[in-house]
């Protein structure tokens, strides 16, 4: 039986365009598809790890095409059901194993192609803020005002809220002043003077200060005002607030609460 198999000219001709169609499109993908997918989807995106898992990507997802096509026209159809069905199942057992990692993956692809943000720019997501130092196909790495990193899964910047500060080359700082409620206008008042006073703080758009919270006979005091660069968020914001507390009118107004 298996020599008749073997040698059925029929049998060779399956097997010959089996083959034909599989490595012609194995090259077709690796020298056509491939620099092409790199080359489109480096105008998104600017690292290279990301850029070659992008191509690797499209040569499975060709590869296995041309070798289910090649089965098909082959005449092999029975396998092609079978390797359906071994895909689905190593397909359900990754989804479940790895849910995580396939989410921030898939995350990953939709940040780089839609760039909700960029290097340098200025995010709050959850209770986390800082600056985007690098976009990974999984995580994106943000550097808090303490200097350190913080690596977020993509799944979580898709799908959690996410504040973007940062407008082309501004970036928004904020500073906070719990205050008595009777002298919530003069700390206003006083944090917005403190911000126009430093330099690092563009004049447009203006500083504005505005009541965030209220607690018992307390305000929260909230000013936000651009600054030019992200990396000068932190510094800012602690010469804003240094410049604020030394003030005469603003001790007088704390005593006067103590008292």
């Amino acid at each position: 039986m298996w020599e008749q198999f073997l040698t059925s000219e029929s049998t060779f001709m399956a097997l010959a365009r089996f083959t034909v169609i599989v490595l012609g499109g194995l090259i077709f993908t690796r020298a056509i598809l491939m620099p092409i997918t790199r080359k489109l989807a480096s105008r998104k995106v600017d690292t290279v790890t990301t850029l070659a898992s992008i191509e690797n990507i499209t040569g499975i997802i060709f590869g296995i095409s041309f070798l289910s096509l090649g089965l098909q026209v082959s005449g092999f159809g029975g396998l092609v059901t079978l390797l359906g069905t071994v895909t689905a199942a190593l397909t359900v057992a990754i989804g479940f194993g790895m849910r995580d990692e396939v989410g921030s993956l898939v995350s990953g692809l939709f940040i780089q192609i839609n760039r909700p943000y960029i290097n340098g720019d200025y995010l709050e997501i959850g209770d986390t803020r800082g600056r985007v130092k690098e976009i990974r196909l999984r995580s994106t790495v943000l550097e808090n005002t303490q200097s350190e990193k913080v690596v977020m899964p993509n799944r979580l910047m898709t799908s959690d809220a996410l504040k973007n500060y940062t407008r082309g080359r501004k970036t928004k700082t904020f500073a906070e002043v719990k205050a008595p409620l009777e002298q919530s206008e003069k700390v206003m008042k006083e944090l917005s003077n403190s911000a126009k006073k430093n330099e690092k703080v563009l004049e447009k758009p203006d500083p504005n200060t505005s009541i965030s919270k209220l607690e018992d006979d307390s305000a929260i005091v909230q000013l936000e005002c651009f600054v030019g660069s992200s990396k000068e968020v932190g510094t800012v914001r602690s010469e804003i607030l240094e410049d604020f507390s030394n003030k005469k009118k603003v001790k007088e107004i704390f005593t006067q609460k103590k008292d």
